[in-house]
């Protein structure tokens, strides 16, 4: 659905066309329409495909709940736990799977961090002055990379209990001899901020 309407927003015509071009503003002007033109070829190709895709079992209900709950949410495209009855929202949908521990941690925690609004992190006041610090910085790689293993660990050992249970010994031989050194060998990284005043 993502794509289709990606592309429709290509297509001169479409609702969804006329929507990004006044989402464009002042910029619609700066466009090389030579260089549009292929890329409107483009997205009929993409619409027409993703229309295909959407249009057979079991896509095609799936596209009618969710153009369903569009159209009774002021034309918003729906989150995508919210058909068929999904929660309203992430924290809902982890208290049902029985994962409220994963979304404290990662989604909550780290999502702030992760798209730069973890304000606290970078800016601060010392002796009167302001120390803004970058968003993005490889310092805190090693923590991080020795916090996800052990969620994408336990998601492989679900799915594999669920569909190859008669493979989990594979599964614990494979990380033993081939992944745990791997994890356990992450690199520390010091990073030296030098401020500069503006």
């Amino acid at each position: 659905r993502r794509q289709r309407t990606a592309a429709w927003s290509m297509i001169p015509g479409r609702h969804e066309h006329t929507l990004f071009i006044a989402d464009l503003g002042q910029y619609v002007d700066s466009f090389d329409h030579h260089a549009v033109a292929p890329m409107q070829e483009q997205a009929h190709r993409v619409a027409e495909s993703a229309g295909n895709l959407l249009s057979i079992e079991p896509y095609s209900a799936l596209d009618a709940e969710f153009e369903k709950l569009r159209k009774g949410n002021r034309n918003k495209e729906p989150h995508w736990y919210s058909p068929l009855g999904g929660p309203p929202s992430i924290a809902k949908l982890a208290t049902a799977v029985d994962c409220m521990a994963e979304y404290k941690v990662f989604y909550r925690t780290l999502s702030g961090t992760t798209h730069g609004d973890a304000l606290r992190d970078h800016i601060d006041l010392h002796e009167g002055n302001l120390i803004v610090e970058p968003l993005r910085s490889p310092e805190k790689m090693r923590e991080m990379l020795q916090l996800v293993p052990p969620v994408v660990l336990r998601v492989f050992r679900n799915v594999t209990e669920y569909y190859r249970s008669g493979e989990l010994d594979v599964l614990s031989k494979v990380y033993a001899e081939e992944w745990r050194a791997r994890i356990l060998s992450v690199p520390t990284v010091s990073v030296t901020l030098q401020h500069r005043p503006l």
